[in-house]
This record gives C-alpha cells, sequence and structure tokens, in this order.
C-alpha cells in the first residue's frame, strides 16, 4: 500500500514538474524582445557597482543625454535609467530596484508635465517593459501590485502567459523566439546590434541615438489642466523625494527641452514651471527648466530634434554639453558663495 502510494505521489510530483517547464517554455515562446530597449539598460544596470549621476524619467531622458558626454566632461560615470512613458509610480519602483542593487551618489530627474497628467487611454505597457526584467524581489511585487493592481504579474512566466495569450497562433515565431531565448549568444550578451534600427540604435547604458531630423513644428501636446492633474503621480513625486532622503543620495531636478514652437501650443507653461518649482522649493531641491533658460539655444535648432517634443542623437549630446557646462557654473557659484 505506500509502495503505491509513493508511486501514486512521485508521478503527481513528475507530472507538476513536466507541466510546469512546459509552460516556462511556452512563456519563452510567445516573446521576442531582443530589441527591448528596456531589457539592455535594466540588465546593464545590474553590472554597474558604483553610479555617481543617475538620470531618471520617460523618453525625454533615454533620448535627450548621452552618459559618454556627462562622463567625459565631468569625470564621473553616469546611467540613463529612463523609458517610454515613464511616469513618477513606474520612476520610484525602478529607483528603488537600482538603489538596492548599486550604490548611487545623484538622481537627475526630468520633470515632464505631460507624465503628471492624467490620460484616458494610459496603457500599462509603460510598466511592463520595466517589470518584466527586474529580479525577483519583495519591490517587484510590491510594484505589480501598486501600479498594476494584481502581484501575479511579478512573476514574468506567468505575466507572459496571460499578455501574449494569442501567441499560440503563430507557431513559427514561437520555435524561433523559443530558439532566441535558450541557444542565442547574442542576446543572451546583449548584442547592441539587436535593437538596431534604421533609425535610430541603442547605444549602452540606457541611451538611445537617434538619426532623424524633424520634418513638422507640429505635435501633439497635452494641455496643462488642474483638473486633469494627477495626484496619484504628484505623490509618487514625493515619495522619490523620500526615497532619496532615506538613501543618502542626492535629488535634482531638470526639464529637458523640447522644440521651443512645441511649447507655444501650451500658453500656461510658465504656471507649470511654477507649480514644479514650489514642489522643488518645499524640499529644498534645485530645479532648472531648460525650457526656460535663455542661454539654452539647442530648442531653438531644428536640426536637434528627432520630432517636437524629442531631442535626436545629434541634439542629446548638445544638451549633454550644456547640462554640464550649466552644471560646473552652478558648482563654482556655490564654492564662491561658501568663501
Amino acid at each position: 500500500m505506500l509502495v503505491m502510494e509513493r508511486r501514486q505521489w512521485n508521478r503527481a510530483v513528475c507530472f507538476i514538474l513536466i507541466g510546469a517547464v512546459i509552460f516556462w517554455l511556452y512563456s519563452l515562446s510567445v516573446v521576442n524582445d531582443k530589441a527591448s530597449y528596456t531589457r539592455f539598460m535594466i540588465k546593464e544596470m545590474y553590472k554597474e557597482e558604483q553610479i555617481d549621476v543617475l538620470f531618471l524619467g520617460a523618453s525625454h531622458v533615454y533620448r535627450g543625454i548621452d552618459p559618454e558626454y556627462i562622463d567625459q566632461s565631468l569625470g564621473v560615470r553616469s546611467y540613463n535609467a529612463g523609458s517610454s512613458n515613464q511616469r513618477p509610480e513606474d520612476s520610484y519602483y525602478l529607483l528603488k530596484e537600482i538603489l538596492n542593487e548599486t550604490e548611487v551618489k545623484t538622481i537627475v530627474y526630468d520633470i515632464n508635465y505631460v507624465m503628471f497628467q492624467q490620460h484616458l487611454n494610459d496603457p500599462t505597457i509603460r510598466t511592463h517593459i520595466l517589470l518584466d526584467y527586474f529580479k525577483p524581489s519583495m519591490n517587484k511585487v510590491l510594484y505589480a501590485e501598486d501600479v498594476l493592481k494584481n502581484p501575479i504579474y511579478s512573476n514574468t512566466v506567468v505575466s507572459n502567459v496571460i499578455r501574449y495569450k494569442e501567441g499560440w497562433k503563430m507557431p513559427r515565431q514561437m520555435l524561433v523566439n523559443l530558439s532566441m531565448h535558450l541557444t542565442d549568444n547574442r542576446y543572451k550578451t546583449l548584442d547592441y546590434s539587436y535593437a538596431e534600427r534604421e533609425t535610430e540604435k541603442y547605444a549602452g547604458r540606457g541611451f538611445v541615438y537617434s538619426y532623424p531630423i524633424m520634418d513638422s513644428e507640429l505635435a501633439d501636446s497635452v494641455l496643462w489642466e488642474e483638473e486633469t492633474i494627477s495626484w496619484r503621480q504628484v505623490e509618487y513625486l514625493d515619495r522619490i523625494v523620500s526615497l532619496c532622503e532615506e538613501r543618502g543620495v542626492a535629488l535634482q531636478f531638470i526639464s529637458i527641452p523640447v522644440y521651443e514652437n512645441y511649447l507655444r501650443q501650451e500658453p500656461r507653461y510658465q504656471e507649470i514651471y511654477e507649480f514644479f518649482q514650489k514642489k522643488a522649493d518645499e524640499t529644498g531641491i534645485t530645479y532648472v527648466d531648460f525650457n526656460l533658460d535663455e542661454n539654452c539655444t539647442v530648442k531653438t535648432e531644428k536640426q536637434y530634434y528627432q520630432d517636437a517634443s524629442h531631442l535626436n542623437g545629434k541634439g542629446a549630446g548638445e544638451f549633454s554639453r550644456y547640462l554640464c557646462k550649466k552644471y560646473m557654473e552652478n558648482r563654482k557659484e556655490k564654492l564662491e558663495k561658501k568663501q
């Protein structure tokens, strides 16, 4: 009797293990993420032992700040942790993940007012493209529960199966994906050529270099309205401030410049600036809005933009140089005041 029960138990265990392996293989087969910028950015971040300056924010950041220029100008180790549509709630959990993994001295957070507005169509993909590459941890569970309202998404295997449930309809692609995940060394070693396109390329440490030059000054804009402010996102900005204080990390706010004509569509931009300047003043944080900096001429040149709100690679280099110049000027001014 005991022998039969043991055999039944062993069969059950084997059945569960085989089912788990099949489930895992299926989850790999429905995902082709070899060109994912956030896959590169997060996996490279885990290899960093120390980051002197960490840039955080949405697409203005990962397209607008080149770590190579920052390093050469300031003699530091910088990192670009921007991602598409990264809202403050995403920035908060991403920052926690980074601080849990490596030593960071200074955070530079890009204030993009659009990320603080409520959107009728606010896709969850902005969260998944970060969450999927976090290591298993309580931070990952809390991120999924808080932002996606379901902790199950912290398990990337289960998340893939739920989100790509139509994947089985493309069996050939499934085999290609599975082979990539299991046997492709270029995929495993983060070969940048996998993320190279005709119009842009992944250039390392989170930065994406784009080639196009804007051909139209028109762009969709989100008008600033008090009624549509997302106070949840404002609260997460406060939580970012508190997190930096708790970890003893310096924090600064900037606003990366958009093309000058873009802001003409927003007649209340001065009010936007004052809203965030007040937030900075309340916590003693330095805030520099380069849209209002008359000496920042990048925003007047079409050649530096791929569209009206995003710098191209050449523009990112020019702005990164100016950002370093501004930093050195402010540092010199502070030292002179102390003397």
